[in-house]
């Protein structure tokens, strides 16, 4: 039985449903039969790791042979993947060395005489160019990415006001690259984020149901998320536990090498 099945076989015996799992861990029920299914791939492997033990939690499994046996499935899928692969494309070099037709005078005195082929060929030629002015068209028409000036406040959520900072957790960053560093922001239902990068602007953004928002920051970084019960950070590969389990808006803010966390509450 594949490590899948075992999940689904194991939870039916405890007499767990999906819906008190979805409901105990907030994860979403699609991404919870998903997994039963064996499809992990609607997920960045951070986050499954994390699912998956809340997951193996919740029905009374053991986590660390929960994510062994993940590695396992996983592994042995991609092999097997790559496989069918190399088969599919020695089955269609056969065929196509097959069907290519043989060199001979009457293929090549057909290809000298055939009538058709400047027109092909002024065909395929205005086709391209028209599909560069398309291109180059939509490229000029898209608004610019420029960052605003240095030094430009970000803009807060207008509901912020109605909540006050409770507690914080700071810690030093290493690692640090001086062009890009990347931060996820994942859901386990749908948040909603305001996101201050370095000199750009705030940008507003709404992240569904299992999915994950992914972005780079310089030096700066400030995103506000809510509701806090039902993010995830990850940091430069690193995932961040929230200590704010509250449904309220929590706040990450990073400023070279150090970062804050921030948990709200209702004044």
């Amino acid at each position: 039985m594949a490590f899948h099945e075992d999940l689904k076989s194991y939870r039916l015996k405890q007499n767990i449903t999906l819906e008190e799992i979805s409901d105990r861990t907030k994860i979403n029920i699609n991404t919870l039969k998903a997994f039963e299914e064996g499809d992990f791939s609607s997920l960045p492997t951070t986050y499954v790791r994390l699912f998956l033990k809340a997951y193996a939690k919740e029905i009374g499994m053991a986590e660390e042979e929960v994510l062994r046996n993940y590695e396992n499935e996983v592994q042995f899928a991609g092999r097997s993947e790559s496989q069918v692969r190399k088969e599919a494309a020695r089955v269609t070099n056969e065929t196509s060395s097959d069907d290519k037709p043989k060199p001979g005078p009457t293929n090549q005195r057909i290809l000298l005489t055939n009538p058709n082929q400047p027109a092909t060929k002024k065909i395929i030629i205005t086709a391209i160019i028209l599909i560069l002015i398309i291109v180059f068209g939509k490229l000029a028409m898209r608004p610019s990415a420029e960052p605003v000036a240095p030094g430009s406040p970000m803009i807060m959520p207008p509901s912020l006001s109605l909540f006050e900072k409770s507690d914080s957790l700071s810690w030093g960053l290493s690692g640090l690259l001086s062009d890009s560093n990347a931060v996820e922001v994942g859901a386990s239902i749908p948040i909603t984020i305001y996101i201050k990068r370095d000199t750009f602007p705030t940008d507003t953004i709404r992240v569904d149901s299992g999915q994950v928002y992914q972005n780079y920051f310089v030096s700066e970084l400030d995103i506000f998320a809510y509701p806090s019960n039902s993010t995830a950070f990850v940091l430069m590969d690193q995932p961040l536990q929230s200590f704010n389990p509250g449904n309220s808006w929590t706040q990450l803010k990073v400023r070279g090498a150090e970062s804050i966390l921030y948990s709200y509450t209702l004044k």
